[in-house]
């Protein structure tokens, strides 16, 4: 029986980036929900933790770069979909 290697995770700081790319792509205002306790600092770093290991990575690279300082609706591939859906309406 042969077991899967984990994939590996993406470096924290290339995580940290995409997140905030993400974010200023779709309209989400982190800073903003920090402010107003809806984004914890323990909530930031799961974010960043699942950026890592998110299998769209590269999807989401090409999805960024292709739009344009256009505002986006949140792809749903993304590991932090939901996050971010709840901080635009919250």
């Amino acid at each position: 029986m042969s077991e899967k290697s984990p994939k590996p995770l993406a470096p924290e700081r290339q995580a940290y980036w995409r997140v905030v790319a993400m974010a200023e792509a779709t309209h989400t205002d982190l800073a903003a929900a920090f402010e107003a306790g809806d984004l914890t600092t323990e909530a930031w770093g799961k974010t960043v933790e699942a950026c890592r290991g998110c299998p769209w990575a590269k999807g989401c690279d090409a999805w960024l770069e292709a739009g344009n300082g256009a505002q986006r609706d949140v792809p749903a591939a993304c590991e932090n979909a939901e996050m971010f859906e709840r901080l635009q309406t919250g």
